[in-house]
């Protein structure tokens, strides 16, 4: 099959979304990746990406969004809507399959897809309406349109299981869950053993510098106790706080972005994992952290914010801790962690063990050929 990916996120650091082009192109399909970039402005281009053992094509339109007023923004989006639908009313009847991901592309490409009758696969990353507080009238047009979305499409995807509940009441044909779960590594097959005596522990964070994922209160619980250290990677907001952090202290370390083919062997050298979703954000109940599988397939400690998505695993099966949102509260949670480190090893094999058995990306992998086969057999 012909199968396009829509996004408009940074397609070469969108792990997700490399990851499921790549189990694709694996699988025998022919995929090309529709996407979004700033420069150069105004201009369509190309590039490939090697990722996974596949070499996978893209298309960009060049639209500017580096606006210093945010709500500029708004109209960049729009342009890139409105470029959708010419696109894809012009060249999706040359493909079997789309797939789009997020309402930015699901929503457009619903309409065309229904007009050409063009099989639609719709990823949901982020349940829009509940990625930010917004006015009652504007999250209803959202919900609005997640709906029809969903309604549309052949396939809906989710990252976790309680998001069945997050996306009522719309009414998906068929609903798969696709876990965010890494690549299956061979960097993860072999333990470290604990030291139950060791004094220094060393934390690891790879992922969005953004809000509401209590960075810098994980930063101040850091900075007060000498006996850890962190290491982080990533952009968004925080950097500059954590760089400006390595440079006054030496047990911060701010690596910049990282591939993310390097990502599970910077973390493969963490005592300790955090995912810290603060779920005062209502998506943050329902989130699919990259860091819990990555800790998961690690067997690493993990430390997350307390009714956060997947949390619930930490306490079903006493692994890891969880904790508030404050300082103080991460502080505690890190050394409720440390406190238990004689039991890090049978732990780290309980956590082995149940990802295989529910979350591995070879599972995944699975499931997403199993649905584009259904197309095929029809």
């Amino acid at each position: 099959m012909k199968i396009l990916f829509v996004s408009t996120g940074h397609v070469d650091d969108d792990s997700r979304l490399l990851k499921e082009s790549a189990t694709l192109q694996a699988a025998g399909h022919d995929v090309t990746i529709l996407g979004w970039r700033e420069d150069p402005h105004g201009r369509m281009t190309t590039d490939t990406f090697d990722f996974d053992g596949q070499t996978l094509k893209a298309i960009f339109t060049g639209i500017k969004i580096s606006y210093s007023f945010k709500y500029f923004k708004v109209f960049a989006f729009m342009r890139f809507e409105a470029f959708l639908y010419r696109w894809l009313s012009k060249h999706l009847h040359e493909y079997d399959a789309v797939q789009a991901c997020n309402v930015h592309t699901g929503y457009i490409t619903s309409k065309v897809a229904k007009k050409t009758k063009t099989k639609l696969v719709y990823d949901i990353f982020d349940y829009a309406p509940d990625t930010r507080n917004y006015p009652e009238w504007y999250r209803k047009m959202v919900v609005h349109w997640e709906n029809v979305t969903m309604a549309t499409a052949d396939w809906t995807l989710i990252c976790s299981e309680d998001r069945r509940r997050q996306i009522e009441p719309a009414k998906p044909k068929h609903l798969a869950v696709i876990y965010n779960s890494p690549l299956d590594s061979p960097v993860a097959t072999n333990a470290e053993a604990f030291d139950p005596t060791q004094k220094d522990f060393k934390i690891v964070y790879i992922g969005g510098l953004s809000p509401y994922r209590c960075l810098p209160e994980l930063l101040g619980a850091v900075e007060k106790k000498s006996a850890l250290s962190l290491t982080v990677a990533g952009q968004g907001q925080y950097q500059d706080m954590f760089a400006d952090a390595g440079k006054r202290d030496p047990r911060i370390q701010y690596l910049g972005v990282v591939p993310y083919d390097q990502v599970n062997g910077i973390e493969k050298t963490a005592d300790i994992l955090v995912a810290l979703y603060d779920p005062v954000l209502k998506n943050h109940l329902y989130a699919s952290p990259n860091k819990f599988f990555e800790a998961m397939e690690l067997g690493k400690p993990l430390l997350m914010i307390e009714k956060s998505g997947m949390s619930d695993w930490l306490i079903k099966y006493g692994f890891g801790a969880v904790c508030g949102t404050s300082e103080a509260d991460i502080a505690d949670g890190l050394q409720r962690l440390i406190d238990k480190r004689q039991n890090w090893a049978k732990e780290a094999t309980l956590m082995r063990q149940i990802y295989q058995k529910e979350f591995s990306w070879s599972l995944m992998q699975q499931r997403l050929r199993d649905i584009y086969q259904s197309f095929e057999v029809k």
